[in-house]
């Protein structure tokens, strides 16, 4: 059950509602996520921290902002944050409407054929409507999305693209990474401007890994921004997928041995997978 990466809601800030924290907030307790655990997944991956950080950096993450700020499916707190907020059902339709009284008709996507993701945002879209956000679920081919992504031409969409690292500082650099370019080809799929937030990444970037203080008070204070501003939303670690067999080689990793990590995509053999390969043994001679 290793998190290989965090599978995120990105929501379009250049759109409204969705650049709208309040909005983004009420959106994040609307998603049943131990539905989506259940129903796409069977129970193999895990609910995501609040704070989005892979569980190989659980020790940055500051427990008590979590308290403060983080979020968890709850149906009532999602209506109340958006009644505060001046959404409402202005027609009856059982769907709140922009502050200005237009229509609020937003659509998810992800790509077609990843069975997975396509279950996971049919859930999202019904957690909507249990909320009154119209969410309706679409499914692009991949090469399509990728250039909607890029461009901004969508309203909700999945990611995952950012794996685990030696350093947190790879997240925030996928979150919070300027200038805003015409085509965001990698990073900040949301367009979410902050220079602050950025600040602190390129600092965190060029803290020493032994001043682990200093570590601990800039994620903290990144934590602190992301939680209240919510520019994503993280869902679930993505699992790290691998198959193996002993009929001719053994001593593979496991939870109980080897901690190596048991999968070739992604570059990972550059993350101890190699290491991996040189611990195999050959299996007895049947």
């Amino acid at each position: 059950h290793l998190g290989a990466n965090t599978t995120w809601l990105i929501p379009n800030l250049t759109r409204k509602p969705l650049d709208d924290k309040q909005f983004r907030q009420a959106l994040a307790y609307s998603i049943n996520m131990q539905q989506i655990l259940d129903k796409a997944y069977q129970g193999l991956v895990a609910k995501a921290s609040p704070t989005g950080l892979l569980p190989i950096w659980d020790k940055w993450v500051d427990k008590n902002l979590v308290k403060q700020y983080g979020f968890s499916y709850n149906l009532s707190k999602a209506k109340s944050l958006l009644a505060a907020a001046g959404y409402k059902d202005t027609n009856g339709d059982g769907y709140v409407e922009n502050k200005d009284g237009s229509k609020i008709d937003l659509q998810i996507v992800c790509p077609n054929g990843w069975s997975d993701w396509m279950t996971a945002i049919q859930v999202i879209a019904d957690s909507g409507k249990a909320a009154g956000i119209k969410i309706t679920p679409a499914y692009p081919d991949y090469a399509t999305l990728v250039d909607d992504r890029g461009h901004a031409r969508y309203d909700l969409l999945l990611n995952n693209d950012r794996q685990w690292s030696n350093t947190p500082w790879t997240y925030y650099q996928y979150l919070f990474k300027l200038p805003i370019l015409d085509n965001q080809t990698t990073m900040n799929f949301e367009r979410y401007t902050n220079q602050t937030a950025w600040n602190l990444t390129q600092a965190l970037d060029k803290i020493p890994s032994s001043n682990t203080k200093s570590i601990q008070l800039t994620m903290s204070q990144l934590q602190k921004v992301f939680m209240q501003d919510l520019p994503t939303i993280p869902l679930w670690y993505n699992g790290m997928w691998s198959m193996m067999s002993t009929k001719y080689w053994t001593n593979w990793p496991s939870s109980k041995g080897l901690q190596y990590t048991p999968t070739a995509w992604r570059n990972y053999f550059q993350m101890t997978s190699i290491d991996m390969l040189t611990h195999l043994k050959p299996a007895p001679a049947a």
